[in-house]
């Protein structure tokens, strides 16, 4: 989502959260409607959120110096996986009445999925979208296999267990 908006503008937002909005009924389809809708809202508030603050910052990414990424986690990122996780466990909390221990939980968890989403899918995509090239080599798809199989398996430990059904989608 920071990539989209980023690039084709924060007037995409709608994309994200129709993305949610179907990623949620088809993962949790025991939310209602009016929580499913509010957490696809919160879901696409976390990108606008992070893309703002990086152009607050004054200019884009660059991904070539420690600064530049350190800019691009902290300002991109970190305001993305904070809003969203902000928004989407206060909407958690009031809609599905768990108690406020159990929503700081979800609260953490949703932070840390969505800055290790962010922080690992967005400076590869941003990467090509700045000129980098695609993997060609069989070593170099090898190892972006491996990576995306450790994040997966990462992911399915972080957010599958039955007590935290409600980050099934912290992905979109």
């Amino acid at each position: 989502g920071l990539i989209l908006l980023l690039h084709g503008g924060v007037g995409l937002w709608p994309l994200i959260a129709v993305a949610r909005l179907v990623a949620g009924y088809l993962t949790q389809p025991d939310f209602s409607l009016s929580t499913e809708l509010l957490i696809s809202g919160a879901n696409a508030l976390g990108p606008v959120a992070g893309v703002l603050a990086l152009r607050w910052r004054g200019r884009e990414p660059d991904l070539h110096s420690l600064n530049g990424v350190a800019r691009f986690l902290g300002w991109g990122c970190g305001v993305l996986a904070v809003t969203t996780a902000s928004a989407g466990a206060v909407i958690t909390w009031a809609s599905t009445g768990i108690e406020a221990g159990e929503a700081a939980s979800v609260w953490i968890r949703w932070t840390g999925g969505s800055f290790a989403g962010a922080a690992i899918v967005a400076p590869l995509l941003q990467s090509w979208f700045t000129g980098g090239r695609l993997p060609t080599r069989l070593a170099e798809l090898a190892h972006l296999a491996a990576v995306l199989a450790a994040v997966a398996l990462l992911a399915a430990l972080v957010f599958l267990p039955e007590q935290h059904v409600q980050l099934r989608t912290w992905h979109v």
